[in-house]
C-alpha cells in the first residue's frame, strides 16, 4: 500500500514537474518519455546533479533540470520510471519543495529564496531499488539563489538519506 501511495504521488510531482518546463537538452542524451521494461519513464538532460548517501551508500547522479518558479523549486536528475517495470530501476534523484499545482503538495509552504524548507517529496532510485520520504520529515536549505542545495530526511522505510544537488 505504501508503496502505491508512493508512486501515485511521485508520478503526479514528476507530471507536475513536466509541466513546467522541459529544461535544457544535451547533445546525445534522449530526454523525454521512453518505453523502459513495459513501463514509460522520463529521462532528464542537462546539468544539474546531486551527490545523495542512502544509509552508508553515497552516490552521485547527473544529468537533470532544474525548474523554479516564484514559489517552487523542482529537481529531476537521471532517468525515472513511472509505474513497474521488468529492468532495474536506472538512477535518478528528484526532489521538490513548496507548492506543486494539482498534487498532495499544492498547499505546501511556498520556498521563494534562499533558506531552510521544512516538508517536500524525495524520491531516489539507486541500485535498482526506488526510495521515497515525503512530508515534515524532509528538510531542504536552498542557497545561491535557489540554485544549489542541501536536504535530510528519512525514507518511508527508515534509512536516512542526505546530500546536496546543483543546478
Amino acid at each position: 500500500m505504501r508503496s502505491a501511495l508512493a508512486i501515485a504521488a511521485l508520478a503526479a510531482a514528476v507530471a507536475a514537474s513536466s509541466a513546467l518546463g522541459a529544461g535544457t537538452a544535451s547533445s546525445g542524451c534522449p530526454q523525454g518519455l521512453i518505453d523502459y521494461g513495459g513501463a514509460k519513464a522520463r529521462v532528464y538532460c542537462g546539468p544539474a546533479k546531486a551527490t545523495v548517501r542512502l544509509g552508508t551508500s553515497v552516490f552521485k547522479v547527473v544529468g537533470g533540470m532544474c525548474n523554479r518558479t516564484a514559489t517552487t523549486i523542482l529537481v529531476n536528475v537521471g532517468t525515472i520510471v513511472i509505474g513497474k517495470t521488468t529492468k532495474p530501476y536506472p538512477s535518478y534523484f528528484g526532489i521538490n519543495v513548496g507548492p506543486v499545482p494539482d498534487t498532495s503538495l499544492a498547499k505546501a509552504k511556498p520556498a521563494p529564496r534562499d533558506g531552510t524548507y521544512r516538508g517536500g517529496i524525495i524520491s531516489i532510485s539507486y541500485r535498482g531499488k526506488g526510495y521515497f520520504a515525503r512530508g515534515d520529515g524532509v528538510v531542504t536549505t536552498l542557497s545561491s539563489g535557489r540554485t544549489k542545495g542541501t536536504f535530510t530526511a528519512k525514507t518511508i522505510d527508515g534509512k536516512p538519506v542526505s546530500g546536496s544537488f546543483t543546478c
